[in-house]
């Protein structure tokens, strides 16, 4: 009889510890993965400097939100963004812009300009993750 209670307690803290377990977290990125590297030679030297200089509150949250109904929306709090939403966009905007500098500079005859600067006012993002943001 005492064995038993003994085997009952163990599969108590068992269960206990298995229930306890938590949902993975996944992070979000507005960066894709590097694909094929610009050769050295060829690449540019543009010093480009971006600003988000507006969001909107709903969007300074590190979960993803996600629309749930015409006037809902859901907080998805295991799905986060890998750095805050103004740094990712920063960093996706820079990117884009320096690989399109690099491919315009490539067939222009000479550079047009050296430094870019460019101010970000977000009203709105949508995003279905791993497909598109807009």
């Amino acid at each position: 009889m005492n064995q038993f209670k003994h085997w009952c307690v163990f599969f108590l803290l068992i269960s206990g510890c298995a229930a306890c377990t938590s949902v993975p977290v996944h992070y979000y990125s507005l960066v894709a993965p590097e694909g094929p590297q610009v050769p050295a030679v060829t690449r540019t030297t543009i010093a480009i400097d971006v600003r988000v200089v507006h969001m909107p509150a709903l969007l300074t949250r590190s979960e993803l939100i996600v629309r749930s109904g015409p006037t809902e929306v859901t907080l998805l709090e295991n799905e986060q963004w890998a750095s805050p939403l103004s740094d990712e966009i920063r960093d996706a905007v820079r990117v884009e812009l320096q690989n399109r500098s690099a491919q315009t500079t490539d067939s222009a005859p000479g550079r047009p300009f050296t430094k870019l600067s460019v101010q970000i006012d977000i009203e709105r993002l949508e995003t279905e993750p791993g497909r598109y943001a807009l």
